[in-house]
């Protein structure tokens, strides 16, 4: 009801109830937002502005393209670049590109600039791995790491998801082949977890944008599952309505073969 009107997945009012503080989500509402490339190019600038203080990990160098040098630079070498959309579900991996789809997002860039950014590939760790029984490989492996939020800031956790990468530029753009929880064993486990203070931001307090136009979540929810129900008895009016023509179309003509149909009908 609130965030994706062409799925049928989720539960309805859930958003509701996330907005009146009676459950907790571990990933809350908008935090996708940190996993957009486009942010990427800005991590080191806002390392500065929030904690004063540089990236503890260096991230995968980026050029945006609403940067004008940075546009050339991508424009330039996008047969070598990782280019992704900071506004839709689009990977490309340069050498894996034909020169015919290397154009098209060429014009597609230089139309809308400030809707991609260049990576340079990542190059991963590299470990021996048991993929196949009796046998180990070389394969690139890499870690996901997560942090939870707490009342002082943000702890990480000890450990997280490891994940055996594709070989080749097939892994640049983290093709996982396989995936295992990872817990690191830490004896100071007091310095590992200490919290990442952030300075809160004075935002201005108001409501929610369209929140006026929003009626009683019990109504939604109840229209929501009118029109479900309604949906369904739709389509089962539509299948009776062609089981009784057929029935009636062929139960006196028993010397077609499609007569068949009417003991099951």
């Amino acid at each position: 009801l609130d965030l994706r009107a062409d799925s049928r997945l989720g539960v309805v009012g859930l958003v509701e109830v996330l907005r009146r503080g009676a459950v907790t989500v571990v990933n809350s509402l908008g935090s996708g937002i940190l996993e957009n490339p486009g942010l990427a190019r800005f991590l080191p600038e806002l390392s500065y502005r929030l904690l004063e203080e540089p990236l503890a990990l260096p991230g995968v160098q980026t050029w945006w393209g609403g940067i004008d040098a940075e546009r050339s630079h991508l424009l330039a070498n996008l047969g070598t670049l990782l280019v992704k959309s900071t506004v839709a579900d689009e990977v490309y991996t340069g050498p894996l590109q034909s020169s015919e789809t290397l154009e098209t997002l060429r014009a597609r860039i230089e139309a809308a600039p400030w809707r991609w950014v260049g990576q340079e590939l990542p190059e991963l760790s590299v470990a021996p791995t048991y993929l196949r029984p009796g046998a180990l490989a070389a394969a690139p492996i890499g870690m996901r790491l997560f942090t939870v939020a707490q009342r002082g800031g943000y702890a990480p956790m000890i450990g997280g998801l490891g994940y055996v990468a594709a070989s080749g530029y097939s892994g640049s753009t983290l093709n996982s082949l396989a995936a295992k929880d990872i817990w690191v064993q830490q004896p100071d486990r007091d310095q590992t977890e200490r919290a990442l203070t952030v300075a809160p931001l004075d935002l201005p307090a108001g409501r929610l944008a369209g929140a006026d136009a929003v009626s009683s979540p019990r109504v939604l929810s109840d229209l929501f599952w009118l029109g479900r129900y309604g949906e369904r008895a739709e389509n089962l009016v539509r299948l009776l309505s062609v089981t009784r023509e057929r029935f009636h179309e062929y139960r006196y003509r028993q010397f077609m073969e499609a007569s068949e149909c009417v003991p099951v009908l």
